[in-house]
């Protein structure tokens, strides 16, 4: 099957849409459920009302997880929620905002354990639904719905 864009016009075309998301990336910063780890077992004696008794004190320690990747932020305006059907009355909207990311942001989002929130612009967001995927002659970008949370 013929292709109809040659090799080289797909480099270029491919070039162009990088460098477009070079251009208006801005840093924002992903935070995950903290990991926690095992961090000693000791043997402690405790004495209550005479008796003697021996106990295992086990400790954790927290580790705060979280990354800053870049991406293309675009927020909506005046969004309308849709009614899912006449005899359900939840309504639900898109999102207040969505981020277009490349494949390492991805992966950290949808790894390494639950996403918390994403923070840019000084305003801290929730993911609220699965990634849509922009592959465009190969070159792979994912966006994310996001909803502002106070």
């Amino acid at each position: 099957m013929a292709n109809l864009v040659p090799a080289t016009g797909k480099a270029y075309l491919t070039g162009a849409l990088k460098d477009h998301f070079d251009t208006f990336k801005e840093a924002f910063t992903v935070f995950k459920e903290p990991t926690r780890t095992f961090a000693s077992d000791t043997t402690t004696n405790l004495s209550y009302y005479g008796y003697t008794k021996r106990q295992k004190e086990v400790h954790f320690t927290n580790t705060h997880v979280s990354g800053v990747y870049n991406g293309i932020v675009t927020y909506r305006g005046n969004q309308q929620a849709d009614t899912v059907s006449s005899d359900v009355r939840y309504r639900f909207s898109d999102g207040d905002a969505e981020i277009k990311v490349e494949s390492d942001a991805r992966k950290f989002i949808k790894r390494n354990g639950k996403t918390l929130k994403l923070t840019f612009d000084d305003n801290t967001f929730n993911i609220v639904g699965d990634e849509r995927v922009q592959n465009y002659l190969g070159l792979k970008f994912y966006i994310f719905p996001l909803k502002h949370t106070k």
